[in-house]
């Protein structure tokens, strides 16, 4: 891709990138944490990084790499969501919480956390959407290259998300504990404190019910169209 804009009128580069660079054992990382993916998913985002960085350095366009947390949620409307069904929190408690008999899955019960499960910095895709818009506009005013974590600055564990997804339906629920996945980071939430000073942003969804309801809005929506 990078190869396919040089000597275009393309000027501005928007990269989606992840926390999963940064090394294990930080609970809140900033832009400048020490950088160590566990993951061939972090790996592989950190060499992008570095070919954006070099490539467009070079030929002088501006990037800004977008450094997401956990992207959940769908839209408030119910008509877009998540239609991926590999193995994505939300999208599998949204799509067991609807069935008769519930099953959610928490990968990990002995995390070094107040309740045993992993921590995750959760963030409303349409949060990550209005992000990227000021993001773009921003990189283009200021000619200016940028990396920016893309989070709440909170911690939410695997467990309280199960507990609201039963608190939203009142219904009974079976948790079934798996063995913790190789690569997965036990907590870590972003400093945001770069990106609200960059493009001054304020999140409109992030309170953990509001993402809850919109999941599960949207998968009860989804289901009727299959």
């Amino acid at each position: 891709m990078l190869k396919a804009i040089k000597n275009t009128e393309v000027k501005n580069l928007l990269f989606s990138s992840t926390a999963a660079v940064y090394k294990d054992g930080f609970y809140r990382v900033s832009e400048k944490s020490p950088i160590k993916p566990k993951s061939v998913y972090g790996k592989t985002k950190l060499q992008s990084e570095k070919i954006i960085q070099k490539h467009c350095k070079k030929f002088k366009i501006n990037f800004a790499i977008l450094r997401y947390f956990n992207i959940v949620g769908a839209s408030s409307s119910g008509k877009i969501g998540l239609i991926n069904t590999s193995d994505h929190l939300f999208k599998n408690f949204s799509t067991q919480i609807i069935k008769k008999k519930p099953k959610l899955k928490i990968y990990g019960a002995n995390y070094d956390t107040k309740d045993g499960s992993c921590i995750r910095d959760f963030i409303h895709v349409s949060d990550i959407a209005d992000i990227h818009d000021k993001v773009l506009k921003k990189i283009d005013i200021l000619k200016k290259s940028v990396i920016l974590n893309c989070g709440y600055n909170k911690g939410i564990s695997v467990i309280q998300v199960a507990k609201e997804f039963q608190r939203q339906t009142n219904r009974k629920i079976k948790i079934i504990f798996k063995p913790k996945r190789s690569g997965d980071l036990g907590k870590i939430i972003a400093s945001n404190t770069k990106l609200k000073k960059f493009i001054r942003w304020k999140p409109k969804f992030n309170k953990l019910n509001i993402i809850v309801k919109s999941c599960i809005k949207w998968e009860k929506n989804f289901k009727k169209l299959k």
